[in-house]
């Protein structure tokens, strides 16, 4: 009886590891199809509005001194205002 309850363990084990095999082949194939037009389009647009608030990013610290220091981050090149409170 005890023999009969661990194949029934092993094969439930099996089925288990068989549906996650599947899952796996199939996300693969998913991953393998090439990007439709409008998620081209989507991912561009997305791109597009994140890069456009980065420009807009600000962020305020205290100087050493003091100081109020306004970062602001264009592309690839940042520039410091520094303003006397």
């Amino acid at each position: 009886m005890l023999l009969l309850k661990e194949f029934d363990s092993v094969s439930h084990t099996l089925s288990l590891l068989s549906n996650n095999l599947y899952n796996t082949l199939q996300g693969a194939r998913e991953l393998a199809k090439p990007p439709t037009l409008s998620e081209i389009l989507y991912s561009n647009s997305k791109k597009k509005k994140n890069n456009n608030k980065k420009k807009k990013k600000t962020n305020r610290v205290k100087g050493r001194r003091g100081n109020t220091v306004q970062m602001h981050s264009l592309k690839k090149i940042s520039l410091m205002e520094i303003r006397r409170d």
